[in-house]
């Protein structure tokens, strides 16, 4: 989604006395925001949208925001079963009953989209 500038984002910025304004390489800025940001000697700066997480410290509060969620975690539990019936052997071999292999399992869209609501 695409960040969009509007004269009360200036605003907020001239609230705080901040003279440059960052934002996105595809931002929406109006022309409006441009005339006041003018006026009011504040430097709309474009940059390239960061891809991905920057530093571990996002990568853990990532991690603790999803290990919090107990609904998100019986989520990726439910979702372990395997897509189809096996037996093991006497050699811990796993043999596989042919008619119970399923390519796509029933709701597996659902189980692989479930992981990204949370982003």
């Amino acid at each position: 989604m695409k960040q969009l500038i509007s004269i009360a984002t200036i605003q907020e910025l001239i609230e705080v006395k901040q003279t440059v304004c960052l934002v996105e390489d595809r931002a929406i800025i109006t022309p409006a925001a441009i005339d006041l940001a003018t006026e009011n000697g504040i430097k709309i700066v474009k940059e390239p949208k960061k891809v991905g997480l920057q530093n571990s410290s996002e990568v853990l509060d990532s991690l603790k925001f999803l290990l919090n969620d107990r609904d998100f975690i019986q989520n990726m539990i439910n979702n372990l079963a395997e897509p189809y019936r096996y037996e093991m052997d006497g050699f811990n071999a796993k043999l596989i009953y042919g008619d119970s292999i399923q390519l796509f399992p029933k709701g597996s869209w659902k189980k692989q989209t479930s992981f990204f609501q949370y982003f």
